[in-house]
């Protein structure tokens, strides 16, 4: 006898009619206007959890892109973080990594935020640090040779 099993992947397609529970946990989430807020879904293997957490990511994004083209939000201040506890169910380590993912994700969502502007106010004190450098070591040179010494990158500043 063939048994055919559905495969464990998580949808955003509501097959399990979850978009009203959804609705109302992003709604929840967006209330919480940052405060602290934990939500729970537990459930068995199979059961949409997954799917459940992917919905609710999906309607906060819709709710965030209609209030910021009416109007109502700056921007996206939401961060997901997806992390699957299944790769480290029993092993020590599973909290060490949650926190590694969550801490990679802010580094990458602050360095996509660094404005164009901001990078060139870095080059530039980049650059300010190596003309520092440059005068500091001319002085230096200067002063251990008792010579003043000829700047052939001169024509390049």
């Amino acid at each position: 006898m063939e048994r055919n099993l559905w495969a464990d992947i998580e949808t955003n397609q509501d097959y399990l009619n979850f978009r009203v529970l959804a609705g109302l946990v992003s709604q929840m989430i967006l209330d919480a206007n940052g405060r602290p807020l934990s939500i729970g879904i537990s459930g068995g293997w199979g059961v949409g959890k997954s799917s459940m957490v992917k919905i609710v990511k999906q309607d906060i994004k819709e709710r965030m892109a209609v209030s910021i083209t009416t109007g109502g939000a700056e921007k996206n201040d939401f961060l997901f973080v997806d992390f699957n506890a299944w790769f480290y169910q029993g092993h020590d380590d599973a909290k060490a990594a949650l926190m590694e993912e969550i801490a990679r994700a802010l580094t990458e969502k602050a360095e996509a935020e660094t404005t164009t502007l901001e990078k060139g106010r870095n080059l530039l004190k980049r650059i300010d640090a190596f003309r520092v450098l440059r005068l500091v070591s001319e002085v230096g040179l200067t002063a251990a040779s008792g010579v003043r010494h000829h700047r052939p990158w001169n024509s390049l500043a």
